[in-house]
């Protein structure tokens, strides 16, 4: 009983010592991790849970001249696809319940694949994306001559996006938004946007799903609305995604992403820096299970500056109107196809501001944005182009608005006076038999002031003759034809008939191509921008100012006056820079 005794006592005394090392043991690591290595892990601990997210500045808004707005920012929602909350294997599953949820809802959803199933249930590549089918080619070096089958089979493969087992109709869904997300930089600074500016009904029903659609956050984000989107669309112009070229362009600025909008045409795109803001940061802390648990604001996003345009609306609206009246009125006694087209430009002759500028057909910029098949319309009319902007690219003969530019030019370089006269027999004679151009009348004994009021062609024939091509093409350009005017967006320099423009083409100048240039025939094309900044020059006594359609720029630190500077041209060819009193 005894030696039983000490056996038991043994065994109570072996087991607190392994007990009491144990103990040891775990006090001393606790001691590590707490006292010796506790920064460390810490760090380590916050690092892994907390991550930093790009928030997106407010883009600046657009305004007329009187504050009207024509570009302007709502708050609306953006379903956005999470690195950080996806688990890793998930998705391709992800993704097709989402666009199932959107599909249930008949809701739109980012779709920039240049691919789609045709009516025989093949794949084929989208008629007018030649450019982004090189592009998705050259992305996965894919072959130039490989179909729209090879690209899906080989994005949809193990290698990249893993969906091979899927059927066709899922397969293509998948590679649509994974190849957009790759695309656009999809990390875990990024988000990608599946959705923008979606309905708040939307909004609930993403919500509801949110047990399924592990991954996915709703988010608040500026939209960019376009009000009056037909008053002036050319002028303000559009806003896409970034370009690969024009990422690598602004890549070293440090402002843009993969993922970025920027402009893409007029004053969008003129004013790019002014309009962009500066996007902000904020963390997002995420949990061991991949949920956010909080998020914090470490730098708050700044707006972009506010434009405002020199062009008054109420005066758009009235030039649209007229302008399509009378492109109507036109087409009832033209041949078919004959003025279909139109465009007007008003500027005010004291500072050449541009107060409307309208080109006919144009389109509604809100729906280019809110409708796909508006879109598509628009791009593939190749008879009205209603994209193009006749009023500052269009370029056509000026006709018998060139003849005051002649007559002041012989008057400036003493050729005529105002009693200088010719005879009008309502044809001209100089280069008879083999060239005899025609006047529309016969005017009999004709001087300056006759000749402006019945616009004889023989009058300015013969003034031409005198003056030379040289002489002329030198007061043309003073008078701002022929050149760009320097408007902030895109306009054409048009062409200015002479001797240099029709070797260029590979022809030969003649005498009478001089006198044909004179009453605006010949090579003459102009823009109406030209046009209407010619008029203005003549009419502000032979001083040319620099034509534009921004009256200033605004921000909370500070207004900049876009006329703060006069820039001028006089006759004599002298330019002149200087602050306006």
């Amino acid at each position: 009983m005894i030696e039983k005794i000490k056996d038991i006592g043994g065994r109570y005394v072996a087991s607190g010592l392994i007990m009491l090392a144990m103990s040891i043991i775990f006090i001393i690591q606790l001691i590590n991790w707490q006292l010796i290595s506790g920064a460390e892990y810490r760090a380590k601990a916050d690092s892994s849970n907390k991550y930093s997210v790009n928030v997106t500045a407010a883009r600046g808004e657009i305004l007329d001249r009187n504050g009207v707005d024509l570009a302007v920012n709502i708050t609306g929602y953006d379903v956005r696809l999470s690195k950080l909350l996806l688990e890793p294997g998930t998705e391709n599953k992800i993704i097709l319940k989402l666009i199932q949820v959107f599909e249930n809802e008949k809701a739109q959803w980012i779709n920039e694949l240049p691919i789609t199933i045709d009516e025989n249930g093949g794949y084929s590549f989208i008629p007018g994306r030649e450019r982004d089918v090189t592009r998705l080619k050259g992305d996965y070096r894919l072959n130039s001559y490989a179909t729209a089958d090879d690209c899906i089979n080989h994005m949809a493969g193990a290698d990249v996006f893993k969906c091979e087992e899927e059927n066709p109709q899922d397969k293509l869904k998948i590679v649509s938004v994974r190849y957009n997300m790759r695309k656009t930089g999809f990390n875990y600074a990024n988000e990608y946007t599946f959705a923008s500016n979606v309905s708040k009904e939307m909004v609930a029903i993403v919500s509801e799903n949110s047990h399924s659609l592990k991954g996915v956050r709703v988010e608040t984000n500026p939209i960019r609305k376009y009000v009056n989107g037909e008053l002036a669309p050319h002028m303000v112009g559009t806003v896409g995604a970034i370009s690969e070229e024009e990422y690598e362009e602004h890549k070293a600025s440090g402002e843009y992403k993969l993922n970025s909008k920027i402009g893409k045409g007029g004053i969008e795109k003129a004013f790019e820096r002014s309009l962009k803001g500066k996007d902000g940061k904020e963390t997002m802390d995420v949990g061991a299970d991949n949920t956010e648990t909080g998020k914090s604001l470490d730098e708050p996003a700044v707006s972009g500056d506010t434009v405002y345009l020199t062009v008054d609306a109420k005066l758009q609206k009235i030039a649209r109107d007229a302008l399509k009246e009378n492109v109507d009125n036109a087409k009832k006694g033209a041949k078919s196809g004959e003025a279909v087209t139109g465009s007007v430009v008003m500027l005010d002759v004291e500072d050449f501001s541009v107060l409307c500028a309208q080109s006919y057909p144009s389109y509604d910029l809100s729906r280019y944005y809110e409708d796909r098949g508006y879109y598509n319309e628009l791009i593939k009319d190749e008879t009205n182009k209603p994209l193009f902007f006749r009023a500052f690219e269009g370029t056509y003969p000026i006709g018998s608005s060139m003849k005051p530019a002649v007559a002041l030019a012989a008057l400036e370089e003493g050729k005529i006076t105002p009693a200088t006269t010719y005879y009008c027999n309502h044809r001209y004679t100089r280069f008879a038999p083999s060239y005899s151009p025609k006047c529309l009348g016969t005017h009999g004994s004709t001087d300056l002031a006759k000749g402006m009021a019945v616009s004889c062609n023989i009058y300015f024939f013969e003034t031409g003759y005198h003056l030379g091509i040289t002489n002329m093409n030198v007061y043309q350009t003073r008078l701002g034809l022929g050149q760009k005017t320097g408007v902030e967006i895109n306009e054409r320099a048009g062409i200015l008939a002479g001797p240099a423009e029709r070797e260029a083409a590979g022809g030969t100048w003649y005498d009478g191509d001089t006198i044909a240039a004179s009453i605006g025939q010949s090579d003459n094309m102009i823009t109406p921008l030209q046009l209407a900044t010619y008029c203005a020059t003549i009419a502000n006594d032979g001083k040319r100012l620099k034509t534009h359609i921004v009256k200033k720029v605004t921000c909370l630190l500070y207004t900049s006056d876009a006329a703060d500077e006069e820039d001028s041209v006089d006759l004599g060819g002298r330019r002149t820079i200087k602050k306006k009193k």
